[in-house]
C-alpha cells in the first residue's frame, strides 16, 4: 500500500484520490437527473464506493476533514457525503424501509441519524469560597476545572439560516442556475408557511426542492420523447 500523503504534498495530487473524486461524481450525475429511486441507489453506491476505499479509510482516520474536502472535490455538500456514508453502514444489502419506494428526501429525514456536528468543549474554572457559611474555612481555595458540554444550535434548523452563497453551491452542484435555486426557495418558504411544515435541515430541504423539480422536468421530456440532452439550467 502506498504510503499517504506526506512531505507537504497534497492529497489532491494523489492518484488514488483522484480516482475516488472522479468516480463519485460520475456517480453523482448519473442519479442526480434520474428517477426516486435511482438517486437513493445512487448515494447509497457513493457511501459504498467511499467505503470500499482502503485508504480512503486510513486517511479519514486522522484528517478530520477529510469528508469536508471530498465533498467540495466530488461537488456535493458534506451533509451528503455523511448521509451517503449512512445510508451504506446502516443498509449494506440496499433492506431500506419501504423498499424502492422511498425517496432520499425521506431516507434521511426519517431513517438516517443527522450528520454529525462537533460541539465546542469549554473549560470552567470553580474557585470554592472560603467563607464560614461555605464550610470551607480550614480548607485552601482550590480549582478545579470541568469541562461544560456547549450546546449550540444546528446550523440549518432555520429556513432564515440559508444564505445566498448556500444557494450559490446548490446550483453549482446541480449545474442550474441561481434564478431557478431562489425559486425553490420560495416555494418552500410558502410550503412551509402555509402547511406548518418544519425540517430539521433546510439546506437539504431546499436541495431537495431542487432535485424534485428536476425530476419532473427530465421525466416531462422523457414523456413526449424528446432526444435531447436536458440542461438544466435553461428550466
Amino acid at each position: 500500500m502506498s504510503q499517504l500523503s506526506q512531505n507537504n504534498k497534497s492529497i489532491e495530487q494523489e492518484e488514488w484520490y483522484q480516482i475516488l473524486v472522479d468516480e463519485c461524481k460520475a456517480i453523482v450525475t448519473e442519479s442526480v437527473f434520474t428517477s426516486r429511486w435511482a438517486l437513493v441507489e445512487g448515494y447509497w453506491s457513493l457511501g459504498k464506493r467511499i467505503r470500499d476505499d482502503k485508504l480512503a479509510q486510513e486517511y479519514e482516520k486522522g484528517n478530520k476533514t477529510f469528508v469536508q474536502d471530498l465533498g467540495r472535490n466530488i461537488g456535493v455538500s458534506t451533509s451528503t457525503i455523511y448521509y451517503a456514508l449512512q445510508a451504506y453502514d446502516k443498509y449494506p444489502d440496499q433492506q431500506f424501509p419501504e423498499g424502492k419506494n422511498i425517496s432520499w428526501n425521506k431516507l434521511i429525514t426519517k431513517y438516517l441519524p443527522d450528520s454529525p456536528q462537533e460541539p465546542e468543549v469549554l473549560e470552567k474554572e470553580t474557585e470554592f469560597c472560603q467563607c464560614p457559611q461555605c464550610g470551607f474555612v480550614f480548607k485552601p481555595v482550590r480549582m478545579v476545572k470541568e469541562k461544560v458540554l456547549k450546546i449550540t444550535g444546528k446550523k440549518y434548523s432555520s429556513i432564515k439560516d440559508i444564505t445566498e452563497e448556500d444557494m450559490l453551491e446548490i446550483a453549482s452542484s446541480y449545474k442550474v442556475g441561481l434564478g431557478f435555486v431562489k425559486l425553490q426557495y420560495e416555494k418552500m418558504r410558502n410550503y412551509c408557511e402555509s402547511k406548518g411544515k418544519v425540517y430539521k435541515n433546510y439546506k437539504s430541504a431546499l436541495r431537495n426542492f431542487v432535485l424534485g423539480d428536476i425530476q419532473r422536468v427530465v421525466e416531462r421530456r422523457a414523456a413526449t420523447n424528446d432526444k435531447r440532452g436536458v440542461d438544466a439550467r435553461n428550466v
